[in-house]
C-alpha cells in the first residue's frame, strides 16, 4: 500500500560547511500541476533554479512549491570583490545614468554597490563548492517536506474515511425506507389526482398506469445503489494510496451528482433532509480532496 500525500507542507534545513551556513525553507500548497519557484535576489542562486526544480519534481508530482535560500558567512572572513560582476554592475549603472541624467534622484554609493548580491566573496569559502552545499541542504529540506506532506495526507485520509462512514449511516436509514417508498409515492400521487375523477371522461385504469410510471421515475433505488458503489470505490482508492488526488476528485463529482438527483426526485421530507446532509458531507470531502496529491 502506497502512502497518501498532501500537497501542503513545509520543510526546513540548516547545514554548516566550514564557515558557510546555508538555510533552505520549502513550502508547498495545493495546485493542479507541479510548480516550483526559487525566491532569491542573488543572481548566482537563480542559476540553480532548473537543477533544484528537477530535484523537487522527482519527489513531488503536484502542488506549488516555493523555496527560500539564505547563505551566511560566519567567523573572521576576509572578502574579495567579484570583478566580473562589478564590471557588469558598472555598465548597467552607466546606462541608467545616461538615460536619466539629471533626473536621477541619487547616485549609488559604494555601500549600495557592496550590498549588491554576489559582489563580495569570502576568501575562506572560495574553495567550497557552494552549489553542491546548497543542493545538499535543499535535499534535506525536500526530505522533510515530503515527510510533512505524507503526515498531512494520512490525516486527510482519516477525515475522508470518517465522512464515508457518515454517508453510510445515512444510506442505512434510506435502506430501511426503500420498500415503502414506492408505495408511499403512489399513494401521494393518487391523492393529488383525486380532483380529476369528477371529469366524466376520466379513465381510472389509465390514471393508475400513469401513477405507476410516475412513481417509478421518482424511485431512488438506482441513486442509492450508485452511492453504495461510490463509497466502496472511494475506500478502494484510499486503500491503494499513491497519487490518487485526481481520482478522488472525480469520485466527489459522482457523489454530488447522485445526491442532487436523489434530492430532486424524492417528495419525502426525511429523504430530502438526508440528501441535504449528503451534499454537506460530500462538499466537506471535496475540500479535503483538493489538498491530496
Amino acid at each position: 500500500m502506497n502512502q497518501i500525500s498532501s500537497m501542503t507542507g513545509s520543510g526546513h534545513a540548516q547545514l554548516t560547511f566550514d564557515d558557510l551556513e546555508i538555510c533552505v525553507d520549502l513550502r508547498s500548497v495545493n495546485n493542479r500541476f507541479f510548480e516550483f519557484y526559487l525566491r532569491t535576489d542573488d543572481p548566482n542562486l537563480q542559476s540553480l533554479t532548473s537543477s533544484l526544480r528537477e530535484m523537487a519534481n522527482k519527489e513531488l508530482f503536484r502542488g506549488k512549491t516555493e523555496c527560500n535560500i539564505c547563505i551566511t558567512c560566519n567567523g573572521n572572513n576576509n572578502f574579495n570583490v567579484d570583478q566580473n560582476l562589478l564590471c557588469t554592475l558598472k555598465n548597467t549603472l552607466t546606462k541608467i545614468d545616461d538615460f536619466f541624467g539629471k533626473d536621477l534622484l541619487r547616485k549609488p554609493t559604494g555601500l549600495d554597490v557592496l550590498n549588491f548580491p554576489g559582489i563580495l566573496k569570502s576568501e575562506q569559502t572560495a574553495n567550497i563548492d557552494v552549489d553542491a552545499c546548497i543542493k545538499k541542504t535543499f535535499a534535506e529540506a525536500l526530505k522533510l517536506l515530503k515527510q510533512a506532506r505524507i503526515h498531512e495526507g494520512e490525516k486527510l485520509k482519516k477525515v475522508l474515511e470518517e465522512r464515508l462512514v457518515q454517508l453510510e449511516k445515512g444510506l442505512n436509514s434510506i435502506e430501511r425506507m426503500l420498500p415503502k417508498l414506492t408505495e408511499l409515492e403512489m399513494e401521494r400521487l393518487r391523492k393529488h389526482l383525486q380532483s380529476f375523477k369528477s371529469d366524466e371522461h376520466f379513465d381510472e385504469q389509465r390514471l393508475e398506469q400513469e401513477v405507476v410510471l410516475m412513481a417509478e421515475r421518482d424511485d431512488i433505488q438506482e441513486e442509492y445503489d450508485r452511492l453504495r458503489a461510490h463509497i466502496a470505490q472511494t475506500r478502494s482508492i484510499l486503500a491503494k494510496g499513491g497519487l490518487c488526488g485526481k481520482r478522488l476528485d472525480f469520485m466527489m463529482q459522482e457523489f454530488n451528482r447522485e445526491a442532487n438527483t436523489m434530492a430532486s426526485k424524492t417528495s419525502s421530507l426525511e429523504l430530502t433532509h438526508l440528501a441535504v446532509d449528503f451534499k454537506v458531507l460530500i462538499e466537506q470531502m471535496r475540500e479535503q480532496v483538493q489538498n491530496i496529491e
